[in-house]
């Protein structure tokens, strides 16, 4: 009698078992497709799941406050971490938590950089079910998914965990094609990160704001920022909580006094970039909007973190995806002198960055002397040609210009700068006085 009752309840099981992988399966293929876009969080997770086991350094967790300010080929330039943005739109803090403890199944983390703005009141206006759904569904089936799912405010755990109880019209229309594109991990070309170019040239100030007293978080998001906290400390993981620059209120401020007092007490870093600002040379709206760095904010904000990370902490770089990473790097710094035209600021950003230029100096901005030279951080030399890592840059006596000896700019007979990238050699971007503003 027993024999017989283990068999059917060991078949039932098993058939319970295989009904939910087919379900679980089924809500995988069924799910809304969802445009192909930087900050989608569906390439967040795909993305690192398509990493190989144990190959980064540095994790990024919390909202797109994080994916838009660290940026893993500025840090790889500077340490030669590897690192990665697990991290989504509007994420609260107990799913970051979530995104942890999923991140430790298959990377050996030295270092966490937590993002704290899920903390703040300003996050309960875009923390509704639409987001929490968007920030989980395309996770792996677990125990920890399903945790996550209770801590939302839609408790319809069916639906939630389930997709196909929502979408099972979609079958139908599948294919092939489209079946295997949605069960293949994607690597994430920027490893997380999300670049945000300027919305315009104009800088405006931020009004000031002064933490006048540490206020506690919501209960159950300061929890799981403690739960985030013991986790690292369990797993012998370096801790390093930061706040980027934004459009700052002062009951944000007092939460963030809160959480820095809590991180003093517990010898854990913690850097406020609102208070960094003038040290940063932090401008709206070139370095940020009212929430995100922009990709020159990023590589101010990245490069400080770099050389925190240098000074605070023994962390043996892996060295892994450094070819990816200096693609990063090379893009970044395109997309930072493509966006700006005005030359006083170009040559700030000249001076900051490494870069060389070659230039057509027809008007004698920089030489009172040479027509030909080439520009690097304040010196000035002779010269019509650079060349780096194996690719070669020259201005032709016609003023044109050959990149590894094909021509790829007409002669022009008005001022030119060329910005070559000194770590991959190629152009960042050409230059001449009509596009360029004086002011």
């Amino acid at each position: 009698m027993f024999k017989t009752i283990f068999k059917a309840g060991f078949k039932l099981t098993i058939l319970i078992g295989f009904a939910i992988c087919v379900a679980l399966l089924a809500s995988k293929l069924s799910r809304p497709y969802t445009y192909e876009q930087a900050d989608n969080t569906k390439n967040k997770v795909d993305g690192f799941y398509a990493l190989k086991d144990n190959t980064i350094d540095v994790l990024g967790i919390g909202t797109s406050h994080i994916y838009s300010a660290l940026n893993p080929g500025i840090l790889a330039y500077y340490t030669g971490l590897s690192s990665y943005d697990f991290a989504g739109q509007c994420q609260p803090m107990e799913i970051t938590y979530t995104y942890l403890k999923e991140a430790l199944k298959t990377q050996d983390i030295k270092l966490v950089i937590l993002d704290i703005f899920a903390l703040s009141d300003e996050a309960s206006s875009c923390q509704v079910n639409g987001a929490y759904r968007a920030n989980i569904q395309d996770l792996k089936a677990s125990k920890e998914k399903l945790a996550a799912y209770k801590n939302i405010y839609d408790h319809n755990l069916l639906e939630n965990f389930f997709d196909i109880s929502l979408y099972s019209n979609r079958l139908a229309d599948l294919d092939i094609p489209t079946m295997q594109k949605i069960l293949t991990y994607n690597q994430d070309k920027y490893f997380g990160y999300t670049p945000v170019l300027p919305y315009s040239d104009i800088i405006w100030e931020r009004p000031p704001f002064v933490a006048s007293e540490a206020t506690k978080p919501i209960e159950r998001r300061w929890q799981a920022f403690v739960n985030i906290v013991n986790t690292c400390k369990e797993n012998n993981i370096y801790l390093l909580v930061i706040k980027t620059p934004y459009y700052i209120s002062q009951e944000d401020a007092n939460i963030y006094r809160n959480v820095w007092d809590y991180c003093e007490d517990n010898d854990i870093n913690y850097i406020d970039f609102n208070y960094l600002m003038d040290e940063l040379n932090y401008q709206y709206e070139l370095d940020g909007d009212l929430w995100h760095a922009t990709v020159p904010g990023s590589y101010k904000i990245t490069k400080y973190l770099a050389e925190f990370i240098n000074n605070n902490y023994e962390i043996v770089a892996s060295n892994n995806y450094q070819e990816e990473y200096k693609n990063i790097y090379t893009e970044s710094l395109q997309m930072i002198f493509k966006t700006n035209k005005h030359y006083y600021r170009l040559r700030e950003y000249m001076d900051y960055f490494d870069v060389s230029i070659l230039i057509y100096d027809r008007d004698h901005w920089f030489s009172e002397n040479q027509d030909y030279l080439v520009y690097r951080k304040g010196s000035v030399y002779p010269d019509r040609y650079l060349s780096f890592n194996n690719h070669n840059v020259e201005i032709k006596e016609d003023r044109s210009v050959y990149f590894d000896n094909e021509k790829v700019y007409e002669a022009n007979n008005e001022f030119l700068m060329i910005i070559v990238d000194e770590l991959s050699g190629n152009i960042l971007d050409i230059v001449n006085v009509d596009n360029l503003i004086r002011e």
